[in-house]
């Protein structure tokens, strides 16, 4: 069983067991490129070019991480990978977001974690603290997306990588 030393993407503290789930970015440029040019069949296996079928990629080949293998995810707290998809981003939900380890900052009241790439400094300095928010949790993740990733790419709706960890 391979142990993962450091995870890439998204690293949220496991609090209470309620955080299990983690999205990272697919490395294919050739596909997030022109992602609406590629779908997914219906075993979640493959993915295909929608106007050249004979276009594929194997899923198996690029998944960084596979299910079973262990991650050190802090200095106690160990997980192993229960489930690995390829989902859209746009596909990202509410359910889905708040797994992830959002802050909910009060009820209907989300953390917005790059506002600094949203907005001018100048507005920021001139607004409560805590401004802005976002009253969903997939607005806040998507802010959480641009910030980890460092570009606006929400727009573009690139392929990512949904893994889904169990506490040991």
């Amino acid at each position: 069983m391979k142990q993962i030393k450091r995870f890439t993407g998204f690293t949220p503290k496991f609090e209470d067991d309620k955080i299990n789930l983690v999205f990272n970015k697919v490395g294919l440029t050739m596909v997030n490129k022109f992602p609406e040019l590629w779908e997914l069949n219906e075993a979640g296996t493959r993915l295909i070019n929608k106007k050249d079928t004979n276009q594929q990629v194997i899923l198996a080949n690029i998944q960084p991480h596979k299910v079973g293998e262990l991650a050190q995810w802090a200095e106690k707290c160990e997980v192993r990978i229960a489930q690995v998809k390829l989902i859209r981003l746009s596909d990202m939900t509410d359910e889905l977001a708040v797994r992830t380890g959002i802050e909910q900052q009060s009820p209907g009241v989300w953390k917005h974690y790059s506002p600094e790439k949203f907005y001018p400094k100048k507005v920021l300095k001139t607004q409560d603290p805590g401004f802005p928010n976002f009253n969903t949790a997939t607005g806040s993740f998507h802010s959480l997306w641009c910030k980890e990733y460092d570009l606006l790419e929400i727009y573009v709706n690139p392929w990512i990588w949904q893994f889904t960890f169990k506490k040991i």
